[in-house]
């Protein structure tokens, strides 16, 4: 199957559709922009850009819920409280099949999962999609702890290491040394989960 073929084409007008429905996510605000200004790009540099998006998605994504299937093997008191919170933020304690069930997974029920949202959180600190990253600086600049960087520098970070140092976990009283633990997740976050800074 090619770039252009029908059923790629017809997969886009669906997901076209969808995304004008709630005009949120990153392919309705790139159909906004057009609107606005016409000229600025043609379907397929829009198709190129949503396909890239979807292709690096994939792997991370994939290997991100392995290691998560992984440490919840490992872990069956995380598994139960996953499915007792699952259970309760969706049917309840009605046995339901897989279509109602389906049904029931809402924005608003998954809001409610926050012990799932830990678990996921804490996977990722341990097992991070990225284990290492670097970057070129493009311009000269100037780190959150003061240090400066010159146009042309590497900035290279371990978040794979970095999930795994005491010390940037000692405001929370934890040690990332300890293991899997998804509480230190929302001990961080609070109760509720908020989305934090990326500078944080």
């Amino acid at each position: 199957m090619g770039l252009d073929s029908p059923l790629l084409s017809l997969t886009a007008l669906l997901v076209l559709s969808l995304a004008l429905a709630k005009k949120e996510d990153i392919l309705s605000r790139f159909l906004l922009e057009r609107e606005q200004d016409p000229g600025c790009f043609d379907n397929k540099y829009l198709r190129d850009i949503i396909l890239n998006f979807v292709i690096a998605g994939r792997d991370t994504t994939a290997g991100t819920l392995a290691w998560f299937l992984y440490v919840l093997c490992r872990n069956e008191a995380v598994q139960d409280r996953i499915a007792e919170e699952v259970r309760a933020a969706t049917t309840g304690d009605r046995d339901v099949g897989a279509q109602e069930f389906a049904a029931s997974l809402t924005e608003d029920a998954i809001s409610k999962m926050q012990y799932l949202h830990a678990a996921l959180t804490e996977t990722l600190r341990l097992y991070p999609a990225i284990p290492v990253d670097a970057r070129c600086c493009l311009s000269d600049d100037t780190l959150p702890d003061g240090y400066a960087v010159k146009k042309g520098d590497m900035v290279n970070y371990q978040p794979y290491a970095m999930g795994r140092m005491d010390f940037l976990f000692e405001m929370w009283d934890a040690k990332a040394t300890v293991g899997y633990r998804p509480m230190l997740t929302l001990k961080m976050n609070g109760p509720l989960y908020v989305r934090a800074s990326p500078r944080r």
